[in-house]
């Protein structure tokens, strides 16, 4: 029985993600055992990565990201408290040096992919574009750039970031003190009860229905994070979810990343890496700069601004930011103003980059 003409049934199709979470999972045990920081998502994207790379193939668990996502927004609003109220006021100072350092980041790597990496006008200009890898690739789809190279720039660039940044932190973090202390055991809340976090699962999945049903950017993480942050701020529920779903979305998340370089050469997926790492060590430099600019004027500590200008993903900076204890709502706000910029100029952009 199938589910539709030529569509496998939904069973089948839910198996055919099973050996690329399996490796996925094994690559987080192990690199969560050698104390990697962020080592389940890092250890997941690295064994995934090596698989196809290496001819392998593994279907990508991206239909599991969605509610993944969910979990991930529901954690970040929980880290939202009532004393908080009173900082967001300083947050409106780095919210809005967000589009122009975004601009000059696209400039200057648009000049980079141009000039150095000899990439045409337009393919440099949506590689610079620090957006989502999905939001970019659909644009850049609409365009001649050459969506394939893009798409990998932008694999490489998330991958880069988080592997640096995870290991940036974890120099000063102990991000594995700071995971173990949110309960006794993994698989039950850090506090509040299971009944509290049924509801808040429940009203989380509604939450990213309605975002998505109202086109609000990213609505499987955003929707569910503020209505989190709602709730708890107003202190209606405490709750907050066990490790072991955090631990998942890690998984999952990092899964995506590494399944994405499935079909590439390895000379060209070199070439890639070699420039998404120019690119990422030009902007990082220039948000650890701002962010020692900026640390006294908006409350904040250094790791925790330059993850919020850094040119990653929104989920997977915001997930690092709760993983390290740092205010994950900051980092997601900023991430949040980034891609709304980028959807919304981006496709201006183009026409004029082909002149």
């Amino acid at each position: 029985m199938t589910s539709g003409a030529g569509t496998p049934p939904l069973w089948r199709r839910g198996w055919a993600f099973v050996p690329a979470l399996g490796a996925a999972t094994i690559g987080g045990v192990i690199f969560t055992w050698l104390g990697v920081p962020l080592g389940w998502m890092l250890g997941s994207m690295t064994a995934c990565m090596v698989i196809t790379i290496s001819g392998g193939r593994l279907k990508s668990p991206r239909k599991l990201r969605p509610p993944m996502a969910v979990l991930l927004g529901l954690a970040i609003g929980a880290g939202f408290q009532p004393q908080m109220v009173a900082q967001m006021g300083q947050w409106i100072i780095s919210l809005v040096l967000v589009v122009p350092v975004l601009g000059l980041v696209s400039l200057l790597g648009r000049t980079y992919f141009f000039r150095v990496a000899g990439y045409d006008r337009l393919t440099a200009l949506y590689c610079a574009i620090p957006g989502g890898l999905s939001e970019i690739v659909l644009l850049a789809e609409q365009t001649t750039a050459d969506v394939r190279t893009i798409a990998l720039v932008h694999a490489a660039r998330i991958a880069i970031t988080i592997s640096v940044l995870s290991i940036g932190v974890g120099l000063f973090i102990d991000l594995g003190v700071v995971q173990s202390a949110a309960g006794v055991s993994p698989f039950v809340p850090a506090a509040g009860s299971f009944t509290e976090m049924g509801i808040l699962l429940g009203l989380g999945i509604f939450a990213w229905r309605i975002g998505k049903r109202l086109g609000l950017p990213a609505p499987h993480m955003m929707a569910p994070l503020v209505l989190s942050a709602v709730a708890h701020m107003s202190g209606w529920v405490v709750v907050e979810l066990p490790a072991v779903l955090v631990a998942a979305a890690q998984v999952v998340i990092g899964a995506g990343i590494g399944c994405r370089f499935a079909g590439t050469k390895l000379a060209f997926l070199g070439r890639v890496f070699i420039h998404g790492l120019v690119f990422v060590a030009i902007v990082l430099g220039l948000c650890l700069l701002l962010a020692f600019g900026l640390t006294s004027w908006v409350g904040q500590p250094v790791p925790t601004i330059v993850m919020a200008f850094s040119p990653g993903g929104l989920t997977e900076l915001s997930l690092l930011s709760l993983a390290a204890g740092l205010e994950a709502g900051y980092v997601a706000a900023h991430h949040l103003v980034r891609q709304l910029t980028v959807v919304t100029m981006a496709p201006l952009l183009g026409p004029q980059a082909e002149r």
